[in-house]
């Protein structure tokens, strides 16, 4: 089945910047003919220039960009893009070379859709993580999907443990335009809570407070002292990771983005003694599988509200606003509430599990919202307001 998006990619033009001299490097390798040299040597050179432009005028970290920055950018793609499509066109189509002619149109016609998409909405915005790049996001994915994707299949299962808010597929449904006669089935999940127990740390200041990470700090402390357990922390922003970080000292514990990152932050942790505790960001909330004694106490540290940096949620958040539609109740919280649900997984992977949820967000027992957060519990959470009954939480547990 052809693909349903512009130069078959969802995201227009993701390119690093080391993609294309790859390409270059590749091509003469296997033989470019000769005529083709001075093709190449002028693609490496627009190529250049226009990185540096990029690198000159998007900011750190990841954001919209501004209508000024896009068209000159524009200005300095084109020229790149007229070149690679002549380079394009002289690769001879060998068995040897044809594959990388194709690539070199393919990257050509995405630099062009990205300056100028062809229909519906998008939002052009940068990164700078570990170099910077450029990606077009469609903001109406609902739309394309319901027009180009679901009447071309048969039949179609999606499946996943947080398909609802709370409950109510709607929201999910909505933004993959899936049909309304879609069918939705639940099932409750095949673990016991039954030695599970879920704090609300309402003794803490509230996590934009400047004394929030230190008071974080000081609990993880006299839980992993109170409890030969490990901890999984998630975090939402590496700010507040890195002072919690600084603040644990010597407290055995392993840091996302000082200690490695992921895979190989989950295999030293597997490898660690209790009572130790693993701070971890955004790749932490789903996809990790630490049954029994390799995780007992996890860690929530505030709540999983989508970043107000995100330049493809911002635009969402504009276009309901646009429509007189609220942002927060019809996109953020329902975000907020299947992260939260996603991150409350990691603690029960198997019938035997047990352990102790503690949300460090005391937003949970005074915000109007609060209740939409409750019900995606497990379990009726205990509201802790002093941490000296936190011992009593955890003795329900531990003993």
């Amino acid at each position: 089945m052809p693909s349903p998006w512009p130069c078959g990619r969802p995201w227009a033009w993701t390119s690093p910047p080391q993609e294309v001299p790859g390409l270059l490097s590749e091509l003469v390798q296997r033989g470019a003919p000769a005529e083709a040299g001075p093709l190449v040597e002028e693609v490496r050179r627009r190529h250049r220039e226009f990185w540096s432009a990029v690198q000159g005028v998007i900011p750190p970290g990841r954001a919209r960009l501004a209508p000024q920055a896009l068209a000159h950018l524009g200005a300095q793609a084109e020229p790149l893009g007229q070149a690679l499509a002549a380079l394009a066109r002289a690769v001879p189509r060998t068995e040897e070379l044809a594959e990388l002619g194709t690539a070199l149109a393919e990257e050509a016609q995405a630099l062009a859709f990205f300056f100028a998409p062809k229909e519906g909405a998008w939002v052009p915005w940068s990164a700078q993580d570990e170099g910077p790049s450029l990606h077009l996001t469609p903001l109406d994915l609902a739309e394309r999907l319901r027009r180009d994707l679901w009447p071309k299949l048969r039949a179609a299962v999606l499946t996943s443990a947080t398909l609802a808010v709370p409950g109510n597929p709607g929201f999910v449904a909505e933004r993959l335009g899936l049909p309304h006669e879609v069918g939705f089935r639940s099932w409750p999940s095949p673990f016991t809570y039954a030695r599970v127990r879920i704090a609300i740390l309402a003794y803490l200041p509230e996590p934009d407070h400047p004394e929030y990470p230190a008071a974080l700090a000081q609990t993880l402390r006299h839980v992993l002292g109170r409890a030969p357990a490990k901890a999984l922390v998630l975090f939402t922003a590496r700010q507040m990771l890195a002072e919690v970080h600084r603040l644990l000292g010597d407290v055995p514990h392993l840091a996302q983005g000082w200690d490695g990152e992921r895979d190989q932050l989950l295999r030293r942790f597997r490898a660690l003694p209790p009572p130790a505790a693993l701070l971890g960001l955004e790749g932490f909330w789903e996809g990790v599988d630490l049954p029994g004694a390799e995780l007992e106490i996890l860690v929530v540290a505030r709540l999983p509200f989508p970043s107000p940096g995100d330049p493809v949620l911002e635009a969402e958040a504009q276009r309901l606003r646009a429509q007189g539609r609220n942002d927060f109740q019809e996109l953020a919280l329902p975000l907020a509430l299947l992260k939260l649900r996603q991150g409350l997984g990691r603690l029960v992977r198997t019938p035997t599990d047990r352990g102790v949820i503690l949300l460090g967000d005391p937003r949970l027992v005074s915000r109007a919202y609060r209740g939409r957060f409750l019900r995606v519990l497990p379990v009726p959470p205990q509201v802790v307001q002093d941490p000296k009954d936190l011992d009593v939480v955890l003795a329900q547990v531990f003993g």
